[in-house]
């Protein structure tokens, strides 16, 4: 079986842990926090307002790759039509000339 006893503390004194501050010096130190809590929000909003303009910019390049690509393919495509289109003509040519073979 375990027992508690209460320990009283001395009389007027405060537990070791807890830190008797001015209060003078407290509101200084308020102060100074909410000083570094309104800078420390600024630093933030500005940071985000920086990610969101990245983003958009990143979005915006991504759409013009996008775009570029579609291009790209579209001419890759006709580029393949034209090329089919060229070995059938040369085939068909070829066959008027005498002795000439195309494969």
């Amino acid at each position: 079986m375990v027992v508690f006893h209460e320990v009283p503390e001395a009389a007027g004194k405060k537990p070791s842990h807890v830190k008797q501050v001015h209060p003078g010096k407290a509101r200084g130190n308020i102060a100074e926090l909410e000083m570094e809590l309104k800078s420390t929000k600024e630093h933030l909003q500005s940071t985000v307002e920086q990610l969101e303009t990245s983003n958009e910019e990143l979005q915006s390049m991504n759409e013009e790759l996008q775009s570029a690509n579609e291009e790209l393919q579209s001419t890759n495509e006709e580029i393949e039509t034209s090329k089919k289109s060229s070995s059938r003509s040369m085939k068909s040519s070829s066959r008027s000339i005498p002795n000439c073979r195309i494969k």
